[in-house]
């Protein structure tokens, strides 16, 4: 029995690193710390207006390091963090989608709020998933000509989500759908990152 789990702990590990090997391996693609690429990332076109008015809290710097410290390695190929942000940005959004779905349950919810609830979980959010999750399989295949249209069109979803819900009187998703902007602003910056050319990273 002992034999059989040390077995399956070691094709495991193997998993993970040839996942690992796979992610990083985008021919022209730079590796760096952790802090450098949240700097990097964040003085990109892409992050300049991540939140509008009024600015993001914490700063986009700040808020990247969070979210990679627990979801990537200290250092690595540009590529490592911007698959980590596509990654966690998909979890932010299925979370609120199942939030949306949770407030449907309620027997009670005002007309305008529950059709409000539903065109964020089943139009706006749906496609901000499926524009996330095309945006990961770019980054698979190193292929980052069409990622920024994939990033714009995921963060226009919940924008719109956004405003549906600031009409409401009680909106159920709302603080969550500002949230999700800056999740799409951080994934965003990172995929920005990961598709420059290694001269323009050069300080």
């Amino acid at each position: 029995m002992k034999k059989r789990a040390d077995a399956i702990v070691f094709l495991l590990a193997m998993a993970l690193f040839l996942a690992a090997v796979v992610v990083d391996a985008c021919d022209g693609v730079p590796s760096m710390s952790l802090e450098d690429t949240c700097q990097k990332a964040f003085g990109t076109a892409a992050a300049a207006d991540a939140c509008g008015a009024p600015p993001c809290i914490p700063p986009m710097h700040v808020y990247c390091v969070s979210v990679l410290q627990e979801r990537a390695p200290d250092a690595g190929e540009a590529t490592v963090f911007a698959v980590a942000a596509a990654k966690y940005a998909k979890e932010s959004y299925e979370s609120t989608m199942e939030a949306a779905f949770r407030a449907l349950q309620n027997a009670s919810l005002p007309g305008d709020e529950r059709a409000a609830c539903a065109a964020c979980r089943d139009t706006y959010y749906a496609q901000a998933r499926s524009s996330t999750v095309a945006a990961m399989n770019l980054l698979a295949e190193c292929s980052f000509g069409q990622l920024s249209g994939e990033y714009a069109t995921a963060a226009d979803a919940i924008k719109a989500c956004r405003d549906a819900q600031s009409k409401l009187q009680s909106p159920a998703i709302y603080g969550l759908a500002v949230s999700d902007l800056m999740v799409a602003a951080l994934a965003s910056g990172l995929g920005e990152l990961a598709s420059l050319p290694s001269s323009d990273l050069v300080n």
